[in-house]
C-alpha cells in the first residue's frame, strides 16, 4: 500500500500530464465565447469578438438583477442584434446594416445602400473619384472641366454629330457601343451548410453575353463563377466557393457577402450589377 501511494505522489509531484476534461454545460458562459454571461452582450449567440455597432447593449427580460447564472439578457452585439446600425430597419431588410440609413437610398438598386456603397452607380468608378457619383458614366466625359461630368452636367455642351458612319460592303456599319442589360434574382439565400455545390443565381441579359462573378466579403474573393450565354436570355450563374471557405465560414454566424456580377457583350461593351446577401450558419 506504501508503495503504491508514494508512486502515486511521485506522479504528480513529476508533473505527470494532466488529462484535460471537457465542460459541456458552464452556466456562467451559456454560449461558450470565453465572455461570462454578465458581461457578455449576446449571452446566447457565440461572439467572443463582442462588436456592437451601434453601441446600445439593450437590457433584456432576463431575471430581474440577474445573476451569474442567469444574467439579464442583452441584445446589444450584432450577431444577436436585429438592427445592428439602430435605423429602425430591421438587419433582414436593410441594405446598409451596420451604417445608419433611415431612407434606404439605392441608387444603382444593386441592394446596396448609397450611405455604404463605395460606386451608387455602378460605373465601376469609386464615389470619390466619380464626377457624377449618381449617373452611371464609366467615361468621366468632362467637356467643360468644370469637374461636373457630362452625364450629370446642365451646363455641359451638346455633343457633335460626330464623324459619318463607316460604310461597307453591305452598307452602313452599325457601331455597337451600348452595355448589355442585364438583371439578377436573388431570393431566399439558403443556409451556409447548403451551399456545398455553390450558389446558383438566375441571370438575365438582353444580348450574347459572357458572364463571370465574384463573391466577396472584406475585399477578399471567397467564391467565383461564369456562364455564358449565345443570345438574348436566361442561364444560370453557379457560384462556387473556394476551397475551405465554407467551413472558415461555419463559424460566423451571419455574413453579408458582396455578389458582383460582370457581363461583357461581343463588341466589349459591359455592365456590371451587385447585390449584397445574407448568409446564416
Amino acid at each position: 500500500m506504501r508503495a503504491v501511494l508514494i508512486a502515486a505522489c511521485a506522479a504528480l509531484l513529476c508533473g505527470a500530464p494532466a488529462v484535460a476534461v471537457g465542460h459541456p454545460s458552464d452556466p456562467l458562459d451559456r454560449d461558450h465565447d470565453s465572455v461570462r454571461n454578465q458581461n457578455d452582450n449576446c449571452p446566447d449567440t457565440y461572439n467572443p469578438n463582442q462588436l456592437d455597432t451601434d453601441h446600445d447593449a439593450q437590457t433584456g427580460t432576463g431575471a430581474p438583477g440577474g445573476t451569474p447564472f442567469d444574467p439579464p439578457s442583452t441584445t446589444g452585439g450584432d450577431a444577436c442584434d436585429v438592427d445592428d446600425d439602430s435605423d429602425n430597419v430591421k438587419d433582414e431588410l436593410d441594405n446598409c446594416v451596420v451604417v445608419e440609413n433611415a431612407n434606404q437610398a439605392d441608387t444603382d438598386a444593386d441592394g446596396d445602400g448609397d450611405a455604404c456603397d463605395l460606386d451608387d452607380d455602378s460605373d465601376a468608378v469609386l464615389d470619390d473619384k466619380d464626377n457624377c457619383p449618381k449617373v452611371a458614366n464609366h467615361s468621366q466625359a468632362d467637356a467643360d472641366d468644370d469637374f461636373i461630368g457630362d452625364a450629370c452636367d446642365p451646363d455641359a455642351p451638346k455633343a457633335s454629330a460626330g464623324p459619318p458612319p463607316t460604310i461597307g460592303p453591305s452598307g452602313p456599319v452599325v457601331v455597337d457601343n451600348v452595355a448589355p442589360k442585364v438583371s439578377l434574382s436573388v431570393g431566399t439565400t439558403p443556409r451556409l451548410e447548403a451551399l456545398g455545390a455553390g450558389l446558383a443565381v438566375p441571370v438575365v441579359c438582353n444580348e450574347s453575353c459572357t458572364l463571370s462573378s465574384q463573391l466577396l466579403t472584406g475585399g477578399k474573393v471567397i467564391a467565383r463563377g461564369s456562364a455564358q450565354l449565345g443570345d438574348a436570355g436566361r442561364t444560370y450563374l453557379f457560384v462556387r466557393f473556394t476551397r475551405g471557405t465554407l467551413k472558415r465560414l461555419a463559424r460566423t454566424p451571419k455574413i453579408r457577402p458582396l455578389l458582383r456580377v460582370t457581363a461583357q457583350d461581343d463588341a466589349g461593351n459591359r455592365t456590371v450589377v451587385q447585390r449584397r446577401l445574407t448568409l446564416r450558419r
